[in-house]
């Protein structure tokens, strides 16, 4: 069964949405760009770029759960209290 990416979504499901698509829609332009040489060869000789991503990911997460705790939903801010209280 699909189901439509479009403005009938709800606005938490555009939202998870959106959370999955862009880091697919990035890895594939950076494996575009990697393929026809559009990238300078220091970076792509760059490892574990992943472990930066997710870094700077969890990053913005804390920054989240820092300063402004309402907007993380409930169900993934009790679960950081619990880690991190």
């Amino acid at each position: 069964m699909h189901s439509r990416v479009d403005g009938s979504q709800a606005k938490s499901r555009r939202i998870e949405l959106a959370m999955y698509c862009i880091p697919q829609a990035l890895n594939s332009a950076v494996n575009e760009a990697i393929k026809y040489n559009k990238l300078p060869r220091w970076l792509v000789n760059l490892r574990h770029l992943d472990v930066l991503f997710f870094c700077l990911a969890s990053a913005i997460t804390v920054f989240c759960y820092k300063n402004d705790p309402k907007s993380i939903r409930p169900s993934f801010y009790f679960l950081m209290k619990w880690l991190w209280a």
